[in-house]
């Protein structure tokens, strides 16, 4: 059986002037594909350098092993082996990168703090750029966990966790590790974002297959 390897894209929206007026999205550059085969390759998260934005740089999770990092070419940076990282997000803030993931290693919430001049001048590699964070913490959840995406509420790092299979979402305080709310979206979801100027979350919602 053929292994089949899996690559990120960069992406640029490219809005075309015919009269029809449609929207396409084509690749710029890719990744070379990740080591691990199969259905691997997995959530980005996308770092600004503020400085020189064409140096901004992503993460890419390989749902087995790790993160990748890549610079904007989608050229690898670094690997860093934290185990089966499903998901990552990422906020900017006051000279920070606050970075949260969930790992299905061991169903818990990592997260990292590391200070963006410190990230952007070490980001060569084989360097493990986690290994740079200011403050790091894992907290452990008791549903399966899935998706993530953080959020700024008044200044303060917050985490919705979803989970896999279920219904329930989870709401962490990140700094303080501290449970703060949970609920039942009716369904499953993975994919959320969180708007911090408006305090609304948006979670994606998975509908079982239609069966024939």
């Amino acid at each position: 059986m053929n292994k089949i390897y899996l690559s990120f894209f960069v992406l640029t929206l490219l809005v075309t002037s015919s009269c029809s007026q449609e929207t396409g999205v084509f690749a710029l550059a890719e990744s070379e594909p990740i080591e691990t085969s199969g259905d691997a390759a997995d959530d980005p998260a996308l770092i600004i350098n503020f400085k020189n934005p064409r140096s901004s740089l992503f993460f890419g999770t390989d749902k087995t092993a790790g993160v990748y990092l890549y610079d904007l070419k989608g050229v690898k940076q670094s690997f860093s082996p934290l185990g089966a990282i499903n998901n990552i997000d990422v906020r900017q803030q006051n000279s920070e990168i606050y970075l949260a993931a969930t790992n299905r290693s061991n169903q818990s919430v990592e997260y990292w703090v590391i200070d963006q001049d410190t990230f952007f001048a070490n980001t060569h590699e084989s360097q493990d750029i986690f290994s740079l964070s200011k403050r790091a913490f894992s907290i452990a959840s008791s549903i399966d966990i899935y998706g993530i995406c953080i959020g700024m509420i008044g200044g303060t790092p917050v985490a919705f966790v979803t989970e896999d299979r279920g219904p329930r979402v989870e709401l962490w305080t990140l700094e303080n590790q501290k449970l703060i709310g949970a609920f039942d979206n009716g369904g499953e979801s993975e994919g959320c974002v969180f708007d911090d100027e408006n305090t609304k979350l948006y979670l994606s919602q998975k509908k079982k297959p239609m069966e024939f």
